[in-house]
């Protein structure tokens, strides 16, 4: 059964990107990063419902998880459609992009846990650090060539590393609090954050486009976040981090075919520095069994 639940949690945030570089036209950014989160709220209120657990939340609790819906869903969940569709328009593979920068998770985790959680990687650790950081120098060479911004790519890493950040704090603050019903509450805060925004930049038409991207926010929403995030816990529960972090070395690369087969303008410099980015993830993830990652 794990083995089924790990193949889903792959193919829904595989296909995530794609999904956000159609919505994002018609919604923006903000109501992309909104739309999904209430709907991933929702449907994880469901899942936490039906297993009649408690809200881990205390009143103590609130400035945190106000914090955490920042860093790892207001955030993340804004900056990426917004990445994927410039990415788009300036090289034409903005859904690989959004991707490839989740493959950075691991990695970012490792350097982030240095000043909260006082721990230091390990030598294999932190030549996985360092050759990620090169490989990500050559992914950023690579879009350079192909007409992207660097103040755009570096945008594209504030999302791995809000995750990265979110991921260390939950580690530190949160460790035995019920997961689904913390990300809940947490999404349900980061969509508030942004239902404000989103409001200003209404589609101004409904054509065959909106309902389009309507269906695509609808499946990001609440399979590619709520259900997809249940399961992604639930695997942690059955076989571990360690196990359940292996989803950073399948993302990317499906993300990547996914792309392609959308007819993605996809070069092999970025394949290769993707390539090395998954083998510094295997050097850092063969010791760390703490690492969690989403999309």
């Amino acid at each position: 059964m794990h083995v089924v639940i790990f193949i889903a949690v792959c193919l829904l945030w595989g296909n995530s990107f794609l999904l956000m570089k159609y919505a994002e036209p018609v919604f923006g950014a903000m109501g992309v990063g909104a739309m999904r989160q209430w709907a991933g709220a929702a449907t994880l209120a469901v899942i936490w419902l039906a297993q009649g657990r408690r809200w881990p939340v205390r009143r103590a609790d609130l400035p945190a998880v106000a914090l955490l819906a920042v860093l790892g869903y207001a955030l993340p969940f804004a900056m990426q459609p917004h990445v994927i569709g410039r990415v788009e328009e300036s090289a034409g593979h903005g859904g690989a992009f959004g991707g490839m920068m989740v493959g950075f998770v691991p990695l970012l985790t490792i350097l982030v846990s240095i000043p909260l959680l006082r721990i230091y990687p390990m030598r294999r650790q932190l030549i996985g650090v360092v050759g990620g950081l090169v490989c990500l120098v050559l992914l950023f060479g690579a879009e350079l060539d192909l007409g992207v911004p660097i103040g755009l790519l570096l945008l594209g890493v504030l999302s791995p590393l809000g995750y990265a950040t979110t991921n260390t704090l939950i580690k530190r603050r949160f460790s035995d609090a019920d997961p689904t019903g913390l990300a809940m509450t947490a999404m349900a805060f980061g969509a508030a954050y942004l239902t404000a925004p989103a409001l200003l930049d209404l589609p101004q038409q409904i054509d065959k486009s909106f309902w389009i991207a309507l269906a695509a926010v609808g499946v990001l929403g609440v399979a590619c976040t709520g259900l997809a995030m249940a399961i992604f816990y639930r695997l942690i529960q059955r076989r571990g981090p360690l196990y359940a972090g292996m989803v950073t070395y399948v993302v990317p690369c499906l993300a990547l075919a996914v792309g392609w087969l959308d007819d993605e303008q996809i070069k092999e410099q970025q394949v290769l520095a993707m390539a090395g980015v998954l083998v510094m993830v295997a050097l850092v993830q063969s010791r760390a069994g703490e690492l969690r990652t989403k999309v």
